[in-house]
């Protein structure tokens, strides 16, 4: 009789560490899902920052290449604007030249090989 009874206690206390094992089993269960939750969230709130902080970059891009087009156009116009000055000033010195050389030839200045 005392070896049921010392049965019978020994049999509740297997079924109470069992209840105790598989409560504890469910609650690092529900905190993993938890933490996994809280993960998944903390993710998706740093990957949307990143994306604007991509789209921010790109735009910013988008500016500067704006900007140095305009600088490039605008060196291209001075430098077209130069050299056409510069043009002109040859073209005109140039025409000095011959206007000068016309002149010496007038003159007699001049022999002509034959």
């Amino acid at each position: 009789m005392m070896s049921c009874f010392v049965l019978q206690v020994y049999k509740q206390k297997v079924k109470h560490l069992l209840y105790e094992h598989q409560n504890n089993i469910s609650t690092l269960k529900a905190d993993g899902e938890l933490g996994l939750k809280l993960a998944g969230e903390e993710a998706a709130k740093r990957e949307g920052e990143l994306q604007k902080d991509c789209r921010t970059l790109k735009l910013e891009l988008k500016e500067q290449v704006g900007v140095l087009a305009v600088m490039f156009l605008l060196l291209f116009t001075f430098s077209v604007r130069v050299l056409c000055n510069d043009g002109l000033s040859l073209a005109a010195q140039l025409q000095a030249s011959l206007s000068c050389f016309k002149s010496t030839e007038q003159a007699g200045f001049l022999y002509s090989y034959a």
